[in-house]
């Protein structure tokens, strides 16, 4: 039971992570919807609960999101979606970037403001 707590802990944090920290930083309308260790990304200002309303988020910001975490060596579904995964990384415990770029000397998304 520890290992999905963990796991349903660790979604919560990334809700938190895109919501607080990447969506209203960069002034960029969006949410993360999920449960437990499933997510899925949608850039829209209106709330997300069913095929269309989620069809109806800007497509052109989620691929850009998902290029720009490719580049940064994250993979998520083309259409935004993803999962998290326990395995034991030593001092890093983290789903994004902490900066543009992520230290890598690459550019960051490209979906900023």
């Amino acid at each position: 039971m520890a290992v999905y707590e963990d796991l349903s802990r660790r979604g919560e944090r990334l809700a938190d992570q895109a919501c607080e920290g990447v969506f209203a930083t960069h002034g960029v309308p969006g949410q993360l919807n999920g449960a437990g260790s499933l997510f899925a990304f949608h850039f829209t200002d209106r709330p997300v609960c069913d095929y269309r309303s989620a069809a109806a988020a800007d497509p052109r910001r989620g691929h850009e999101l998902f290029l720009g975490l490719l580049n940064q060596g994250m993979m998520l579904a083309p259409r935004g979606m993803g999962c998290l995964y326990n395995r034991p990384r030593r001092g890093r415990d983290r789903a994004l970037p902490r900066r543009p770029g992520g230290g890598s000397g690459r550019a960051g998304p490209a979906w900023r403001g």
